[in-house]
């Protein structure tokens, strides 16, 4: 989805993770693009070529956290994650430019100057990427707002306090805020494909999935920086006060969210008054469906901190 924008600071967005200053800043960036031609013997000659098609495509991301500075500890933890779901993740760069679908095939991570306890004081990655084959817009899969995770504070087993409360909620919401992304995405992928034709309609449509995903991207920033702060060993005032915080963030987020859904909701009341082709109705209502889903997400998130009290 082109022509929309990230706040200040994101270099760019692979699924939900934001690489930036605040969590990830990649030092390098080196993209390796192929096209296969088949080589076809003649006898004294050289030999024919078959042009068959694209190759593999690559990207390495060279780059570097100061964890105690900005970035906090547990962002390879994150990236690791996302990889071990085993799904292609939407890669769009700092100007919104979406450069398609891609999977983590490599994450190297190497710490140094350490710190009391073994913490990292510097910490140099490297993460390996290739292109995923973008699917035809028609098998695509609906997005639904079944898609979306509910979020809970549960502590992981054998833990309690607020800590494991924070740890466990804020692991909740990145792992739910990486889903809502990606069922934005399909569904601004359907939008541009099947509403093109309604053009003052699937641009209103695709600015309220942008707000929607800008407000999603916020939340998972939030939490991840949660996660980072909120150690194992962090004192039970500081995660309280980290829950507060996630809490009101949160809550300060629900205004926008629910303006997406709206501007969507219009978008399909204005389908419906000009009797529009099926497939673009559905593709509205599947972006309608996801908005809500991202509102609802938001509004759990903020729910759920406002609970924690240790």
């Amino acid at each position: 989805m082109a022509g929309y924008s990230f706040g200040a600071g994101v270099m760019m967005q692979l699924g939900a993770f934001q690489f930036g200053i605040e969590t990830a800043a990649y030092q390098e960036l080196s993209r390796s693009t192929a096209w296969r031609w088949a080589a076809q013997g003649r006898i004294g000659q050289l030999d024919g070529q078959q042009f068959t098609g694209p190759d593999e495509e690559t990207m390495t991301l060279p780059g570097l956290i100061y964890p105690e500075w900005r970035g906090g500890f547990g962002q390879l933890d994150a990236m690791r994650g996302m990889a071990g779901k085993g799904l292609p993740l939407d890669l769009t760069d700092g100007n919104g430019n979406r450069l398609g679908r891609w999977v983590i095939i490599r994450a190297d991570e190497t710490q140094s100057v350490f710190a009391d306890a073994g913490r990292p004081r510097r910490v140099e990655f490297s993460l390996e990427l290739r292109r995923f084959p973008d699917a035809p817009a028609e098998t695509i899969a609906p997005a639904t707002a079944t898609e979306a995770a509910g979020v809970s504070a549960d502590a992981p087993a054998g833990q309690s306090g607020a800590v494991a409360q924070v740890r466990g909620l804020a692991g909740s919401v990145s792992s739910a805020a990486t889903s809502a992304a990606s069922t934005l995405q399909r569904a601004a992928d359907q939008v541009q494909t099947a509403v093109a034709p309604y053009t003052a309609v699937a641009r209103e449509t695709l600015g309220g999935v942008a707000r929607a995903l800008a407000a999603v991207g916020e939340l998972q920033t939030l939490a991840n920086r949660t996660l980072a702060i909120v150690g194992l060993g962090s004192l039970e005032i500081s995660a309280l006060n980290r829950a507060q915080n996630m809490a009101m963030r949160a809550a300060g987020l629900t205004a926008s969210v629910s303006s997406a859904s709206a501007m969507i909701r219009n978008s399909a009341a204005r389908l419906e008054a000009i009797g529009a082709t099926p497939a673009a109705s559905t593709a509205v209502s599947n972006a309608q469906a996801a908005a809500d889903a991202a509102s609802r997400l938001v509004q759990q998130t903020a729910a759920e901190a406002g609970k924690i009290k240790g």
